[in-house]
């Protein structure tokens, strides 16, 4: 009986790590020296569909515009499309994407989306495939810190093809003592100028939703209830 007991909580709890599908960070610091828009005033989303699929999704808060987005993904992996929504004409815009970019003090990250002509964009969702044998356990395991531009962290590497720090590129640690950035964005104010109001802004930690956090505890805390009547009913 106890066997059964376990084996289903063990049912219970399988799902609890698809829990872990889905993060959103802001991006909030600011490029060293330079005036930045208010922090947060883009997210970013990781949805991880498979352990070699996942979403990235760049969403600008009301009144900001995304010019060009960056991110720095974990391991080898190729990018299968790239959408967005452009509201200062109601078209479909295009996107180019090119690999181990820099953005200034932020260091070099894997990826950088930029727009193909037209005007800036309110959201950027890039759809990512794992390749080489590359997979990911989780929405947190997609992307990866970008690395200090000194011999501080030794092991530390970009993403896929990103160089070692040792070798230049990092982001410059006296700026940003508290550590990597998995993506960073140039926000500006304008629909229909990317070249106004360009500021950049860096997002360094990835935590999950509240929402998936609430949605584990609840989900063991039911099944560690349910087990308990159940032994206690045995006894």
């Amino acid at each position: 009986m106890k066997i059964r007991i376990l084996t289903f909580v063990a049912a219970l709890l399988l799902p609890l790590p698809m829990m872990a599908g889905s993060i959103t960070f802001g991006l909030a610091t600011d490029e060293h020296g330079d005036a930045t828009p208010p922090a947060n005033s883009v997210s970013v989303t990781v949805d991880w569909l498979s352990s070699t699929s996942a979403t990235v999704t760049f969403n600008a808060a009301s009144g900001y515009y995304i010019n060009e987005a960056f991110l720095n993904v974990n391991g080898d992996f190729t990018v299968v499309s790239i959408s967005g929504t452009e509201p200062s004409n109601g078209g479909t815009p295009s996107f180019n994407h090119a690999a181990d970019q820099s953005l200034d003090s932020y260091g070099d990250m894997s990826e950088e989306i930029t727009r193909n002509g037209g005007d800036p964009a309110t959201a950027i969702t890039i759809t990512l495939a794992a390749a080489g044998g590359n997979t990911w356990a989780n929405a947190s395991s997609v992307l990866t810190p970008t690395c200090p531009s000194n011999d501080s962290v030794p092991s530390c590497v970009g993403g896929y093809d990103v160089a070692n720090p040792d070798g230049g590129g990092g982001y410059n640690k006296s700026y940003y003592p508290q550590g990597g950035f998995y993506a960073m964005a140039q926000i500006g104010t304008s629909a229909t100028s990317r070249d106004s109001d360009n500021e950049d802004l860096a997002g360094e930690t990835v935590t999950p939703e509240p929402s998936s956090l609430l949605l584990l505890g609840t989900g063991l805390l039911v099944a560690a209830g349910f087990a308990r009547r159940r032994l206690l009913n045995l006894s």
